[in-house]
């Protein structure tokens, strides 16, 4: 694919905010104060991945990319079970 950038910059900043994405998370989960909310998704479709352009026009297939490029917190490996949408989608939840 001609042009393609597989690892392009967010498409838009990241908001701001006193704590990183991992202290915020540690102190919302202990009930503690935070400086603001959390921006993130739980996941996308696979069917988002090759009719949404943002994502199509990038090759992305993954909800890690996604969040990537759309700047949300990466919380990656905070441990647990996660429910993407594409498995409630499919199971008919």
């Amino acid at each position: 694919m001609p042009g393609l950038i597989m690892n392009p910059a967010p498409i838009r900043p990241k908001w701001a905010g006193a704590m990183t994405d991992r202290e915020r998370l540690n102190r919302k989960m202990n009930h503690q104060s935070v400086d603001r909310c959390f921006n993130m998704e739980f996941g996308y479709w696979d069917e988002n991945f090759s009719r949404w352009a943002m994502f199509r026009d990038h090759a992305f297939r993954n909800n890690h990319k996604a969040d990537r490029l759309l700047n949300f917190a990466l919380l990656g490996n905070v441990g647990g079970p996660v429910v993407h949408a594409h498995a409630v989608h499919r199971r008919g939840y």
